[in-house]
């Protein structure tokens, strides 16, 4: 649990791409793999016999309804619903925005010694979803998810976390899970009182927030998100998109500082404005080398033959 990477390629040296493990906690083995051809049979998943692992860990945090947890036709409906938002035209239009926020937080760090630029690109994540995503403009609310949401997000990020909740679920002791619900119930009034003076207003139609379109978007039947899943979907959306996001800038940041051809190259891509291509290489590269999930669950939901 404290060095999962190191345990698993131990493990992969000794009994080959394939093997299983058990953990404390976990009632069956967890069977593990790297090949790429197997990854790809178990994310295509055609016949839906191996969804998505359910996480206790995450329930508290995100909530019953939310994406990670659902599974089946219930988590393809909704699942198609919500990619749109995040694709061509929907994503560029938070360009200026984004731009923004980061020139705000570069104007922050200091220019005369070194820093750590992991926090500062966190708190320009987090503007950046509490204004694309959450659409929050009332000064108040701003204020007190800006002062609530980081000590969720630091509650849920240890990395002893899952190890805490399995020992206390073994001994039948109070989970560490405690906090974080009271955390979680504050957020979650402040994001119902959003949603329902979005609704009450009726502005969400003339807005390109992430909040405000699940709450015009339907589904093929013509159904919409009630108030409650569209609150754990903006909560799945801040913890899916926060931490990963900052991290994975980071270790670009760092990967390029140790790269200065890398750094030369794309520095002038960008000045001259000739595209994006090598940008994007250099995106996905880092996200190769420093994968920002290092491991994916599948439960196996019927006999495989």
């Amino acid at each position: 649990m404290l060095r999962p990477i190191a345990f698993m390629e131990a493990c992969r040296r000794r009994f080959g791409d394939t093997f299983s493990v058990r953990f404390t906690g976990f009632r069956s083995p967890l069977v593990m793999t790297s090949d790429p051809t197997a990854i790809r049979i178990l994310y295509s998943n055609p016949d839906n016999r191996l969804p998505p692992g359910r996480s206790f860990s995450l329930e508290p945090v995100v909530g019953s309804r939310s994406l990670l947890l659902q599974e089946g036709a219930e988590h393809l409906e909704r699942r198609r619903l919500m990619l749109p938002q995040f694709h061509g035209q929907r994503i560029r239009a938070y360009e200026e925005l984004v731009a923004e926020i980061v020139d705000r937080e570069l104007e922050r760090c200091p220019l005369d010694r070194p820093f750590a630029a992991h926090p500062h690109i966190q708190h320009a994540t987090l503007e950046v979803i509490l204004r694309a995503v959450f659409g929050v403009t009332d000064s108040g609310r701003l204020e007190r998810l800006r002062r609530l949401l980081p000590q969720l997000l630091d509650s849920t990020s240890s990395t002893t976390l899952q190890l805490r909740i399995l020992l206390a679920r073994r001994a039948r002791r109070e989970s560490p899970v405690r906090k974080i619900r009271v955390l979680k119930r504050e957020i979650g009034r402040e994001l119902s009182s959003e949603i329902s003076e979005r609704r009450r207003d009726g502005t969400a139609c003339n807005r390109n927030d992430i909040l405000s379109m699940l709450l015009v978007s339907r589904f093929e039947d013509g159904g919409a998100m009630d108030d409650p899943e569209v609150r754990d979907q903006l909560m799945t959306l801040l913890v899916a998109g926060h931490e990963t996001t900052a991290t994975a800038l980071a270790w670009s940041l760092d990967l390029l500082v140790q790269n200065p051809v890398a750094l030369a190259r794309l520095t002038e891509e960008l000045e001259q404005g000739e595209g994006e291509g090598y940008l994007r290489a250099v995106i996905q590269e880092s996200l190769r080398l420093r994968p920002v999930v290092s491991l994916a669950g599948r439960r196996l939901a019927s006999e495989l033959v």
